[in-house]
């Protein structure tokens, strides 16, 4: 990694170093967007479809705990709107939005 310019005077970073900082905050929130929309599919679609409906969110996230999902599936599923949600159909749609 390069050596970054610090202002000694006021201990701001420099404008470019901002710049650099920025764009690699984006590029790390893309990547986790990207791998949010790839985590385990099957699973996902497996557990949807066996949860019981209607269920509040964290209905839904402790079933997900409780039945052994992956930690990338319980994850996902913190991401979604706190709710009822009455079919798996109601929730896959919001999993498809909340990427």
């Amino acid at each position: 990694m390069e050596n970054k310019n610090w202002d000694t005077g006021s201990g701001d970073m420099k404008d470019d170093t901002r710049v650099d900082i920025d764009k690699n905050s984006n590029e790390i929130n893309k990547n986790a967007k990207s791998d949010m929309k790839n985590i385990g599919t099957a699973e996902m679609d497996s557990f949807v479809k066996k949860m019981h409906y209607p269920a509040k969110k964290q209905e839904i996230i402790d079933t997900a705990k409780r039945d052994g999902s992956s930690e990338k599936i319980t994850s996902r599923l913190q991401t979604i709107h706190e709710k009822y949600y009455s079919s798996a159909e109601e929730l896959t749609r919001e999993l498809a939005t909340m990427v």
